[in-house]
């Protein structure tokens, strides 16, 4: 990678976030006991057993966010599964993944002042671009790609390859950024993009590749290499078979 890279960003999990608060409430209102840091270390930890589940079967299992992220939260499975349906009634009437922070807008604000140039791909159900307008950071980015609309989705290499057709950019010109290894790291690498992984809490210690807490990071951490990095550490995963 011999020029300043293109970033094209997830949007879950980087960018947008579920409303932890929210989420705590309506397990509260299940009988579970929760705060919104329970719920987002449940969270963070129910995406790193997903990857761990994938690197030990090599095969990727369905993902029920709802149903499974409370289950991470309580034993009781009764008041797991009732607080996952609120949760869907909850998000049908307002989408649960809404939450911004100022330092994510600050970080893109930096990214795009040093010259970068961005753009999205979303695992979504049709709503991520007006998500991100609603908190203010669709401005930042050149395209939305939501596998809703263009009926594929990470990490079926085939989105990757449309949203490069949109932008005109090739694979080994982008970096991506995800959060979950074995969709957005492993599909972006099949996909012959480099990736940086979002690791919020740091449980993935030992993991191969490039590992940051969040986008509040990413400036500095691109800055250190003058934006040319090195390939073998943006392609933890290109060699990884999943059946």
């Amino acid at each position: 990678m011999s020029e300043q890279p293109y970033l094209i960003f997830d949007a879950g999990g980087v960018l947008i976030f579920p409303d932890f608060a929210r989420l705590a409430e309506i397990a509260r209102k299940a009988g579970i006991e929760a705060s919104a840091q329970t719920v987002l270390e449940a969270h963070c930890r129910y995406y790193r057993d997903f990857d761990e589940q994938v690197a030990q079967t090599h095969q990727h299992p369905k993902i029920h966010y709802f149903a499974d992220l409370f289950g991470y939260v309580t034993e009781d499975a009764e008041k797991a599964r009732l607080a996952a349906h609120l949760t869907l009634q909850e998000d049908q009437r307002k989408h649960i993944w809404t939450d911004s922070h100022p330092w994510v807008g600050e970080a893109l604000q930096a990214l795009k002042a040093q010259g970068y140039q961005m753009a999205v791909i979303s695992n979504s159900d049709g709503r991520v671009e007006e998500i991100l307008a609603d908190v203010g950071l669709r401005a930042y980015f050149e395209t939305v790609t939501d596998s809703f609309v263009v009926g594929v989705e990470k990490p079926d290499p085939r989105i990757f390859e449309i949203a490069l057709k949109r932008l005109g950019w090739r694979a080994d010109e982008v970096i991506y950024i995800g959060d979950i290894f074995y969709i957005d790291v492993w599909g972006a690498n099949q996909a012959g993009l480099g990736a940086v992984h979002i690791d919020q809490l740091g449980l993935y210690s030992g993991w191969a590749g490039a590992h940051i807490p969040g986008v509040r990071e990413l400036p500095g951490w691109l800055a250190q290499f003058d934006g040319q990095v090195p390939s073998e550490i943006l392609f933890p995963a290109r060699d990884f078979e999943i059946n």
